[in-house]
């Protein structure tokens, strides 16, 4: 068996003579294509590492124009649809329940009860006017409406409670409390072993002090990451640029300086990969 024949099978230069094979041909269809042009190793390997690595933004953005597509050509259209019909069958239907109205006017308790369901169903509804010989039909008020309007001019009595109902009754004055006397507040002083083993935490009125400083360490942060940075790499960061200062804590001054400073820069975080970046100030 002559192991040379078989290509990839074998003895170690049959290997790399198929591997050389793979990167001349590669180099060739890169040359044709025009990614070639200069001469060099670095920047041949350069192109070929470039090539061999697809990028991801691009399939995100054609998987995002995919949908803006489904979304424009399928969706947006069966919901209008979807809602055109909705509208013609309510429509329809105050018709018929205005027409049941009109035509027991004898009965009055068979119309109370369609004028009941009309106004459950389309409480703030009008009729298209010009559609089926049909024009818009507005609500009249209720009769308790108008014997609420009637009722104040009709006997006396109601105008003397509704005068009874103005009078102001006198401002009730609230009793001071006595004040009490001032309390000093009991200061206890940490023994030397918990100074050493306290650490000072930062208050809001601290961090909002040195926020363009920590600024611009999350700025030059996302700018070494290139133009991305995830939360956790912000964090170590700024970790090493303010040593003796806990992961929780540098957490909590990353946000708050990133909640505080939206003057003087903007920062953006991906939906997608869950990384920040910067945008100018406002």
């Amino acid at each position: 068996w002559d192991t040379n024949l078989f290509v990839g099978v074998g003895e170690e230069d049959a290997l790399r003579t198929h591997q050389r094979i793979l990167e001349e041909r590669l180099q060739r269809e890169l040359k044709a294509c025009g990614l070639l042009q200069e001469q060099g190793d670095l920047i041949r390997e350069l192109r070929l590492d470039q090539w061999k690595l697809r990028d991801v933004k691009t399939t995100n953005t054609l998987r995002r124009h995919a949908l803006l597509h489904k979304l424009a050509t399928q969706i947006l259209p069966a919901q209008e649809k979807a809602r055109q019909a909705k509208e013609q069958y309510d429509e329809l239907e105050y018709l018929y329940l205005d027409r049941m109205i009109k035509k027991s006017k004898k009965n009055k308790r068979q119309r109370s009860k369609f004028q009941r369901l009309l106004n459950t169903r389309f409480p703030n509804y009008k009729a298209r006017s010009g559609e089926d010989g049909a024009e818009a039909i507005e609500q009249r008020p209720s009769k308790r409406i108008k014997t609420a309007e009637a009722s104040p001019t009709k006997t006396p009595r109601s105008k003397n409670v509704k005068s009874k109902s103005k009078s102001k009754r006198p401002p009730v004055q609230k009793e001071e409390s006595p004040s009490l006397p001032d309390i000093e507040p009991i200061v206890i002083e940490p023994s030397p072993r918990e100074q050493s083993d306290t650490v000072v935490v930062p208050d809001s009125h601290s961090i909002a002090e040195d926020a363009p400083e920590n600024v611009r360490n999350i700025v030059s942060a996302i700018e070494r990451s290139g133009g991305e940075a995830s939360l956790d790499f912000i964090v170590s960061d700024f970790m090493e640029q303010s040593p003796g200062l806990p992961l929780e804590h540098s957490r909590r001054r990353v946000l708050t300086c990133l909640s505080l400073t939206k003057k003087i820069v903007r920062f953006r975080k991906n939906p997608v990969n869950g990384k920040y970046s910067v945008l100018p100030g406002l």
